[in-house]
């Protein structure tokens, strides 16, 4: 799929939905193979002109995250960066100190959600533990999730970051009806 393809296949998919989430791969810069540009998600944020809700790591740095953001910020200015949520954040003083060291960043932190154990994906030797092979404790670690991304983020700041986003100016892909496939 080429780049003239993204927006049609975005479109495409969001078709009747009041918002739409693309979710990155890997780092935000890391395109195919980790050469270049090419179907990383910068990309893909750049030709949809959406804004990046950058989930920064911040266990074990305080100050740093604001050096870490600003590296993320300035890196491509034709990637816009609306926002953080901090994850895995030890306590109340951590989150303290990464908030101030945020605050002169011009990036607003739009979340702070804490270090549990309960909600992380098992992996073992060969990447992560299939869901169906833990059904139940995937569907209680989700709505976990749920509850502490509604308690700890700004989800209303999360929605006006997305709506500021300009329209899609193409039509969405449409698939041949099945008896027209060659």
């Amino acid at each position: 799929c080429g780049e003239e393809l993204i927006e049609p296949l975005f479109a495409h998919g969001a078709a009747g939905c009041d918002l739409a989430v693309v979710e990155g791969v890997m780092g935000l810069y890391d395109g195919a193979a980790g050469r270049g540009e090419l179907a990383s998600t910068a990309q893909v944020a750049k030709v949809l002109r959406a804004p990046v809700v950058l989930v920064v790591d911040a266990s074990s740095q305080s100050r740093s995250v604001a050096a870490l953001v600003h590296g993320f910020a300035s890196w491509d200015p034709q990637v816009r960066i609306g926002g953080v949520i901090l994850n895995k954040v030890g306590s109340d003083r951590h989150e303290a100190m990464l908030r101030e060291a945020l605050d002169e960043s011009g990036v607003p932190v739009l979340g702070v959600l804490r270090r549990v154990s309960q909600v992380e994906t098992p992996s073992r030797h060969l990447g992560l533990v299939p869901v169906a092979e833990r059904r139940a404790a995937a569907v209680e670690a989700v709505r976990e999730l749920g509850a502490r991304v509604r308690a700890g983020c700004d989800l209303e700041a999360v929605l006006a970051l997305a709506r500021s986003a300009p329209p899609l100016v193409g039509g969405a892909w449409e698939p041949a009806p099945w008896g027209l496939r060659p």
